[in-house]
């Protein structure tokens, strides 16, 4: 059975956002713009809940293996493509370091646990992409692992009649042990294992699979139109501005739990654009530009 759910535009225009905020930061245009990482692990993090409770409700459980044969199929065919033109590439015009580090890499890319490769070997995020041409795809492992992990968890909790309950419970204690997790390993002078750890980055995407819940859905579903306004616009202002002035490893505590914040206040816009119809601020993020980006980038659903 196929899974179903309420195609939301406003969702794709966020991931839109993200994007382009991580390809202005690439740029050097937008300081703060890796920040739309975690707005993509919230993005993530609902869509992927949204899903499995889905399946719970209309047939008792999850395929867990159609499940994952769905997520492998929508990414690993663009992952490799990526992988073969990057090593062609390497090969043609870098020089013989980068190659060998980034064959090196594509076994670690592969099993989807470079992320773990480079916390290893201590590859520094902020001083890796002029070397390691794979650095970029430490997000994508995180992902994957997720993937793994959080299925497995719904599969087992989400049924009966406190199922989504339980769900919460789990995805809100687990945000927040991932928080001490963070605080604890950012105050270490080499930021990398909470940067690209997948336990220190759990937490965004357990505050989007908590807002993916019934009951956090349903207050949301109770928030007026017209306050929901204003929260979007506030909510929104709390991911631009950091976006806007955040400036990397040049912002310690950014790696001892501030990442949490913007994530957050993106789990909290997710929940209002998706339950709270005809908002501002989903009509702006469900327009034409941002959706369509949204909607042909890499991590799309």
């Amino acid at each position: 059975m196929p899974e179903r759910r309420v195609h939301i535009a406003a969702l794709d225009g966020l991931r839109g956002f993200a994007v382009a905020a991580v390809l202005l930061f690439h740029a050097g245009h937008l300081r703060g713009g890796f920040l739309g990482v975690d707005l993509f692990f919230v993005l993530s993090g609902f869509l992927i809940t949204g899903l499995l409770l889905g399946e719970v409700a209309g047939r008792g459980r999850i395929a867990l293996a159609a499940f994952w044969g769905r997520r492998a199929r929508r990414l690993l065919p663009a992952l490799v493509g990526v992988v073969v033109v990057t090593v062609s590439a390497t090969w043609s015009w870098s020089t013989s370091a980068q190659l060998r580090f980034a064959l090196n890499d594509v076994p670690w890319v592969g099993a989807q646990a470079v992320n773990w490769h480079y916390i290893a070997e201590q590859t520094g995020y902020w001083n890796a992409s002029d070397t390691w041409v794979f650095a970029h795809l430490w997000s994508i492992g995180v992902e994957w692992q997720f993937y793994l992990a959080w299925p497995l968890v719904v599969a087992l909790t989400a049924r009966g009649r406190y199922g989504e309950q339980i769900v919460a419970l789990l995805a809100g204690s687990g945000a927040l042990v991932s928080l001490a997790l963070t605080v604890w390993l950012g105050a270490a002078v080499d930021t990398t294992r909470a940067y690209e750890g997948t336990d220190t980055r759990a937490a965004a995407l357990l505050l989007g699979a908590l807002v993916a819940t019934a009951p956090v859905r349903g207050l949301a579903r109770r928030v007026p139109r017209r306050a929901a306004d204003l929260v979007c616009l506030v909510l929104a202002c709390a991911l631009a501005v950091p976006w806007a002035v955040t400036e990397g490893e040049k912002a310690p505590l950014l790696f001892q739990g501030g990442l949490f914040l913007p994530s957050l206040a993106a789990a909290a816009l997710i929940v209002l654009m998706a339950q709270v119809p005809g908002t501002r601020a989903a009509r702006v993020a469900g327009s034409r530009l941002p959706r369509r980006l949204g909607e042909v980038s890499y991590l799309g659903f």
